[in-house]
């Protein structure tokens, strides 16, 4: 199979808002080794388990595959702006079902990477606008979730509303 002319169909059916035939396309690929696919995948994946006729089942089965997919995107090419990206929204959307101890340690992994995607594409606006949530999220902490993360962790994830903007 050819990657690009996957690629083009696959950009095609994203935004055309075909998210099912972006899936079944994709999901004929899960086993390549190519980042560009598996972020996609991993996008896809996610995008499926936002629907409203997904079943909460289904969507945890669908979110923690999307990590997956995103963490092999990411090993296969750790200069891809995108795999860093969608490794980031991945784990965010993993802590919605393994309690506040794993989200607030996630939030350390979820901060780098949006880091990183901005740092190799400064002009994506969806890492940019991401980060600006994550740190508004920080600087929002209500005083019991952040007394609960100094318990767990000696330095709690932080932010200020200069950094949001």
């Amino acid at each position: 199979f050819r990657v690009e002319e996957i690629l083009e169909q696959a950009d095609y059916l994203y935004e055309s808002g075909e998210t099912e035939k972006l899936y079944q396309l994709l999901t004929q690929y899960k086993e390549s080794e190519d980042a560009e696919l598996l972020w996609r995948l991993a996008r896809a994946s996610r995008d499926i388990a936002q629907l409203s006729g997904t079943s909460e089942e289904e969507k945890k089965l669908l979110i923690y595959e999307a990590l997956e997919y995103a963490k092999r995107a990411l090993e296969k090419n750790e200069s891809s702006f995108a795999a860093h990206k969608w490794y980031a929204i991945c784990i965010s959307d993993v802590g919605d079902y393994e309690g506040i101890k794993a989200k607030i340690a996630n939030a350390y992994i979820i901060k780098e990477h949006f880091e990183k995607a901005i740092e190799l594409n400064p002009k994506d606006a969806t890492s940019i606008h991401l980060m600006g949530i994550w740190c508004y999220t920080f600087a929002e902490m209500p005083w019991y979730q952040r007394r609960i993360a100094k318990v767990l962790f000696a330095t709690p994830p932080s932010s200020t509303y200069e950094e949001v903007v």
